[in-house]
């Protein structure tokens, strides 16, 4: 959207922003935390839709392990 704006592009009239999931692992201590008062977000549920998105043969490792950056002052990162 921003890219968008700033190349004087016409902008969509709605938007639907979605979050993204890093923790394909459901490594997350609030999966089993809030597990007796969460009905929607369930393991269950979070192991198919991940074998949905990755299949048989994809890793559960999430875009957080790919590239892991380091702080090397306010507002500036360097990849290690």
């Amino acid at each position: 959207m921003l890219a968008l704006r700033d190349a004087g592009r016409p902008l969509p009239g709605r938007v639907v922003a979605f979050s993204p999931w890093l923790d394909m692992e459901n490594t997350g201590s609030t999966l089993s935390a809030n597990a007796a008062t969460d009905a929607l977000v369930t393991v269950p549920l979070l192991e198919g839709m991940i074998a949905g998105v990755l299949g048989r043969a994809g890793s559960t490792r999430g875009p957080r392990w790919r590239t892991r950056c380091t702080p090397t002052s306010p507002g500036s990162r360097r990849s290690t």
